[in-house]
C-alpha cells in the first residue's frame, strides 16, 4: 500500500452468513467440488445450504412458529386452540388451555389488534403482518448476500445484481401472498394456534420452490439478464455513435466555418 501510495481503502465487514458464503464461493473458484465443501463444512459443525437469501423469511417464521407450539405445549396441547369473538367493533381473541403455564401467551383474552399477537402471527392481522415482514427480511438477507456475490464472482455485472435481488423479492412476494391466503382461510375454519401459521409457511414454501423451478427450466434469469446486458450494449454504442457524429459535424462547421473566412 506505500508503494503505491493508497491514500482510502474500503472495508468490508463480514457478518457470519455473508463470511459463510464467501468461503464457499472461494472453495467453488478454486474448484473444489460440492461434496468437497459439504465435506468440510461438515467437520467444521456448518451446513453447505446455510447460505440464505430468498428463503431467508421462512427461516425467520419456523423460528417463531417453534417458539409459540412450545408456548401451547405448556398450556395443555401443542394444537391449543383459540377462538374469535365480536363485541360491538371489537374483535377478541379467546384462549384456551391454561394460560398460568405458558410464558409467551400469558392471558386468555386479547384484543385482535394487541401488538403481541400480531408479532406472534397469530389472527389475520398478525398473519398480514408477519407476511410483509417476511418480504422485508429477504430484502435484507438478500441484498448483502447478492452484494457479496457481486464482490466475489467473475463476470459478475450490475443488471445481474438487479436481477437476482429482485428475483428474491418477487418471489418471496408472491410466496408471501399465497401464505397468507392460506393461512387466513384457516383462521376462520380452525381454531387451532399453530395451524394456520404452519399452513402459510407450508403454502409459502410450495409456492416459493415451485417458481424457482419454473425460473431454473426456463432459464428466466439468465433471459432476462442478456437482454438488459444487450440494452446497455446498444445504448452505450449509441451513445458513442451520437458524440463521434456531434464531433465530426462540429469539425465539418468549423472547416465551412474557416472556408468562409477565407473566401471572404
Amino acid at each position: 500500500m506505500k508503494s503505491i501510495q493508497v491514500k482510502d481503502i474500503d472495508i468490508y465487514i463480514l457478518n457470519a452468513p455473508q463470511l459463510h458464503a464467501l468461503w464457499v464461493e472461494d472453495k467453488k473458484r478454486k474448484g473444489v467440488s460440492n461434496e468437497e465443501i459439504s465435506s468440510k463444512l461438515e467437520m467444521l459443525g456448518l451446513s453447505f445450504t446455510g447460505v440464505v437469501s430468498s428463503r431467508g423469511s421462512l427461516g425467520h417464521e419456523l423460528k417463531a412458529l417453534t417458539a409459540l407450539a412450545l408456548d401451547m405445549k405448556k398450556g395443555g396441547s401443542i394444537i391449543g386452540a383459540y377462538e374469535i369473538k365480536k363485541q360491538g367493533s371489537k374483535s377478541y381473541i379467546i384462549f384456551k388451555g391454561d394460560h398460568k403455564l405458558r410464558n409467551i401467551v400469558k392471558g386468555t383474552r386479547y384484543l385482535a389488534s394487541n401488538t403481541k399477537l400480531i408479532a406472534l402471527g397469530i389472527g389475520k392481522a398478525g398473519l398480514k403482518a408477519s407476511s410483509k415482514a417476511g418480504v422485508l427480511i429477504t430484502v435484507i438477507y438478500s441484498v448483502p448476500y447478492r452484494t457479496l456475490e457481486w464482490f466475489v464472482k467473475k463476470d459478475y455485472l450490475i443488471n445481474d445484481w438487479a436481477v437476482n435481488v429482485s428475483s428474491d423479492i418477487i418471489k418471496a412476494s408472491i410466496s408471501a401472498c399465497f401464505g397468507y391466503m392460506v393461512a387466513s382461510s384457516l383462521v376462520v375454519t380452525s381454531g387451532i394456534v399453530v395451524l394456520p401459521i404452519a399452513a402459510g409457511i407450508v403454502a409459502a414454501l410450495f409456492v416459493g420452490e415451485s417458481l424457482s423451478y419454473i425460473e431454473d427450466r426456463l432459464k428466466l434469469k439468465g433471459k432476462l439478464i442478456k437482454v438488459l446486458n444487450s440494452y446497455v450494449e446498444e445504448s452505450a454504442l449509441d451513445e458513442v455513435d451520437r458524440i463521434v457524429n456531434g464531433h465530426s459535424a462540429m469539425k465539418s462547421h468549423q472547416h465551412i466555418r474557416n472556408s468562409a473566412i477565407r473566401v471572404y
